[in-house]
Parts: structure tokens; sequence; C-alpha cells
């Protein structure tokens, strides 16, 4: 409910009371020489109404005097009159009603809200625009409705488009009525919008209401494909009916849910013709429509339905594949995972299903990590959800768990001062290893030695490269985990004591081996801190992980190279500065180690 203050045609300011539909509530009974007057003519009718009684005028003797009076005119017809506490009319109802209870519940909406409704000063005539959207060259009508106190008089004024950055034209008038006006749009448009209609009056100077203008009808085409998929390119062909064509250039943007948009790509664009190219993933949720801006028809909206792509077909590497294993998922050409990150999971015919692990998501492969154990029972299958397709859903052989010694395979990591595993040694093994210092090369020979003859290559190999770089290292330290299981600080593990060479910022390769599923983080700085940079190695089915060099394995991608690939995950990739060189590496740089 608002009260809107007004100055009258005589020059002198009056209120009236409308609702929150609009409609025309009550007026005042007298009119205020300033806008003052009239607003404590409203503050004394807000203390009035709460404590005023609806009463019919025919009632006994006795009535209060602040009250609500319901009447019935000679037109037969109910009307409530506010009188104040001296008895005089302060407010009357603006409608007549043919109903005495009408009549009664408008006194009695008064009565409880008048309290709470806002003033405003209005300086113009309330209108609307019609019809809304126009044409540039339409005819328009800008109408005032019944309920406004003002109208725009019956002297002529002016009528004038506005649009960017306030400029403005004078439009024709063809018609001119206190509450109508008649007006034709100029062609072409003369400058771009948003669009506003003022109106200035004898009374009243920059009356504004908003209008929505198309240069011209919308183009009318079909689409071809039909019903494309995401990645597809998409041909606009204008119909022979259509009332107009898409110009000489333009811009087609897919608009989703909640109003978010995309500009597609433009392949060609032609009077007759356009081509646009559809993103490779949805960027947001549907329904979906094309949105054309073209130079005569800006704005227009079309429906469309894109289908989600066909499900990927790829091959499955190893076959069968083991527990504990990675998993690469290489697709065929033409068809893809696209770029976007989804989920793969295990499943099986009884709804069982386990999330896995994703190493690694490209376009045209995704590495997975198996579980290290069956976490149901078979047949099993992997479903792949991709942003592009939904869930794909495909057999996948797995192969029983392999009786292997694998328990009493110690878990170990050898770091190496140079790449390809030379130079000093660090071994870090969990707490409580026999490892140590004095003889380690012979221990872990002893350990590792019975499992090269019973595990599948390569770990043969990986034995022979341990051996061969211990011994040719002559200087290895041993270090064994702490209270977290790991080695917080390489400092800590001297070479030599002068200068003094530690274990810490040297070691450019490792080696890890341990049964499938042993786990390793590495970081750049001491006490297991991942600021300046952290990664995760996990050993899979064939028990070892081989880094040759822990330099990046390109300008984008920070992971080092290993065998098996995808066996690290960098969790922090490395960037910061030690003086004035900017780190982005592991190489040279490891503090601390972990077993998880």
């Amino acid at each position: 409910m608002k009260f809107w203050l007004y100055r009258a045609d005589d020059g002198r300011f009056r209120w009236t009371l409308v609702a929150d539909d609009g409609r025309r509530i009550a007026d005042a009974t007298s009119s205020y020489r300033t806008i003052r007057a009239c607003e404590r003519a409203v503050a004394s009718l807000k203390s009035l109404a709460p404590r005023a009684q609806v009463v019919e005028a025919d009632e006994p003797t006795g009535a209060p005097a602040t009250a609500f009076v319901l009447a019935r005119g000679g037109d037969r017809r109910w009307r409530w009159a506010l009188h104040d506490d001296n008895g005089d009319v302060v407010a009357t109802s603006w409608t007549a009603y043919h109903k005495q209870t009408r009549a009664r519940a408008a006194a009695e909406l008064v009565h409880l809200e008048a309290v709470e409704a806002i003033q405003s000063v209005l300086n113009c005539p309330l209108y609307s625009v019609s019809p809304s959207p126009a044409f540039f060259g339409d005819v328009i009508a800008l109408t005032v409705p019944v309920a406004s106190p003002l109208t725009f008089g019956t002297q002529r004024g002016t009528v004038r488009l506005i649009g960017s950055g306030g400029r403005s034209q004078d439009v024709s008038v063809t018609t001119w009525g206190e509450r109508s006006i008649g007006a034709t749009l100029p062609f072409p448009a003369p400058f771009p919008g948003p669009y506003f209609v003022e109106v200035e009056t004898a009374n009243a100077t920059d009356c504004r209401a908003p209008v929505a203008l198309l240069a011209a009808p919308c183009p009318l085409f079909t689409t071809d494909p039909v019903a494309p998929h995401w990645g597809d390119e998409v041909t606009l062909t204008l119909l022979p009916a259509s009332p107009t064509d898409f110009g000489e250039g333009g811009t087609v943007t897919l608009s989703g849910t909640g109003g978010r948009t995309s500009e597609l790509e433009r392949r060609a664009w032609g009077p007759r013709v356009v081509r646009v190219a559809l993103p490779a993933d949805p960027p947001f949720d549907g329904p979906y429509v094309l949105v054309l801006n073209a130079p005569r028809a800006p704005g227009c909206v079309y429906s469309i339905a894109i289908a989600r792509t066909p499900c990927p077909l790829y091959t499955v590497s190893p076959t069968p594949g083991c527990w504990g294993d990675l998993l690469t998922l290489t697709a065929l050409p033409t068809t893809g995972f696209g770029a976007t990150r989804g989920a793969v999971r295990l499943v099986n015919l009884a709804g069982g299903s386990a999330d896995l692990d994703v190493v690694e998501w490209r376009p045209e492969l995704v590495a997975v990590r198996m579980p290290a154990s069956a976490p149901f029972d078979g047949p099993y299958a992997l479903s792949v959800d991709t942003s592009r397709t939904g869930d794909c859903v495909a057999p996948l052989t797995v192969c029983p768990p392999v009786e292997l010694p694998l328990p009493v395979l110690p878990a170990i990591l050898l770091l190496f001062e140079n790449q390809d595993f030379s130079g000093r040694v660090l071994v870090c093994a969990p707490a409580g290893s026999p490892i140590r210092s004095d003889g380690a090369t012979a221990q872990i020979r002893a350990l590792l030695e019975p499992f090269a003859a019973t595990l599948p290559a390569p770990f043969d190999a990986v034995v022979e490269t341990i051996t061969r770089g211990l011994t040719d290292a002559g200087l290895v330290k041993v270090a064994t985990g702490d209270e977290a299981n790991g080695v917080s600080d390489f400092w800590d593990h001297e070479y030599q004591p002068f200068p003094r060479v530690s274990a810490e910022d040297i070691m450019s390769s490792f080696i890890l081996v341990g049964p499938p599923g042993t786990k390793v983080r590495l970081f750049n700085a001491p006490d297991y801190d991942d600021r300046e940079g952290a990664m995760e190695v996990t050993v899979g089915s064939g028990c070892a992980v081989v880094c040759r060099s822990l330099m990046r394995s390109s300008t984008t991608d920070p992971t080092p190279g290993a065998e098996p690939a995808g066996s690290i995950r960098v969790l922090r990739a490395p960037d910061f500065w030690k003086g004035f060189v900017h780190v982005t590496t592991f190489r040279d740089e490891l503090s601390s180690a972990r077993f998880v």
C-alpha cells in the first residue's frame, strides 16, 4: 500500500492511497498549499486509521467520532468516509461498491494497513506503453490507467524516444488525450537501446516508461541437425516465408537455466544461412534456447533440443584388469570422453557401485585406479559418466587376486641424487623397518631378491636397478618413519659435515617398492607442509613405481613422468620463489616424505 502525493491541476497538493495491485483506494477530501502540509495530512490519517472503528451511518447515537462510516448514496452504492476526532471527513473511498460488505472490507483494509503504507511524491502520470515489444515504425499507445491521479492533460506536449547514453529523438504524435497518446516510432533504429518513451507535458517533464523494441520481426529458420549433439556444427537456414533475413552479421548465444549464457563460435554468416558451433561440453544445465542478435532482429529467442553425445567407444588396458591396477581407457577414433572431468564407477548387476580414483582425464584417454580388493561380487562393468554423454556402462573382465607373498614385501622409498638413479641415496622406510644405514645395500638386496623371482616382470628389473644404484652410490643414508610414519626433514640426514651436504634439496629421481596400494606423499617443504608443492605416489599391481626424473612432464603439466603411467598425482603444484629463482618443479626440492 502506498500514498501518492501529487500537485493537482489547480496547483495545490493532494494525496491518494493505492493498493499493492495498483487499485486506487482512497482520496483526500482537502487540498494543501504546500507538499509539507500534504505530508502532515498523511501522517494524521496514519494515526487516525488504526483507532477508527468501522460503523454504518445509521447506527444509534453514541458511535465514536473517529470512525470509518459506511453510507449508501443516491446511486444505491456503498462508500466509506473517515471522520477525525472532531467528526470532520478527512478521507473518502475512491471506489463505490455494490455491496456493503465490500465497502466494509475496503475500510478495514485501510484501518489495518494504512499506518504501514509508504509515501512517495508523484510528479508524472503513471502510464504504460503498448505493444511491448514493438517494432521500429510501429504506432504505439501510451495509456494512463483510471487509478492514476495525474494525466497527460489536454494540452499537447512532446513524446521522445530515449536510448543508450541518453540519446533521444522526438517521435511523431498522432493523437493526444488526457489518458491516451498515440505516437509513431522512427524507422530504422536511430541508436541502440535499452529504450524508454518520455512524455513532456505542461505540468510534468522527464516522465519515462520502458519499452522493448525490435528492429524487425524475427527471422524464421530451420536448424540442421534438428537435435544436435554437443560439439556439433549447427546450420540455421532461412525459410522462404521468413519476414526478414539474418542481415550481414551478428551473434548467436546459447542460454540455459538461471539465464546463464554462452556466445557460440560463428563459422559462417550470410543473409540466408548462418553456421555456429556448439561447445564440446554443456556449459550449464538446460532447457536451452538460442538467442539471435542480428542487426535487424536483436534478441530473437528460439528453443533448441540438444541431445547428449553417444557413449564413447574405448579399449581397456590391461585386460583383464586386476585389483589395484591402473586401468587405461583409450577412446577409439571419432569418439571421446570430453574435456570436462567426469566420474568412473565399478558396478555390478545387483546394484553395487564404487567410485574409482580418476588419475588422469583427457578427451582421448582416461586413467583410473582399481580398488585393492573386490568391493562386491561380480560380474563387473565400468560406468563412465561424462558431461556430454551421461552414464555409459560397458562390461569389465577382472582377474582373480594373485596369491603372492605380498604381505611380507617391504615398503621402501629410495631417493637418488641424480636422474636415472645415481649419486647419493636416501632410503626411507616406514616405522619399525629393520633396514639400517650400516649394510643398507646388503639388507635391501636380501629383502627384495626373493620377490624378483616370484613377482611378474618387470619387478626383477626394478630390483636390479636398485641394487646397481645402491652399489654405485657410495653414500647411503637410511631414515625410518617417525610418529607420523614419515621422514619430516631431509636436512637431518647428512652426507658430509663441511661443507655441509644433506639429503634436502638434492634428490632428482626415486623408486618406490611395496605391496599394491602402498602410498607415499613427497613434499618440497619440511614437516609435510604442502605449501611449496606436494605429490602422492601409489603402487599398483606391479609392486613398484619408477621415476627417472622429478622434472615436470611439460611446461603445462607439473607431474613427473613415472612407470607405470598415472602412478603420480600432484596434490599441489610447485609455484614459489626461492630468492630470485621461480621454482615450479620437484627436482632438487624435496624435503620430507610420509607413508600414507
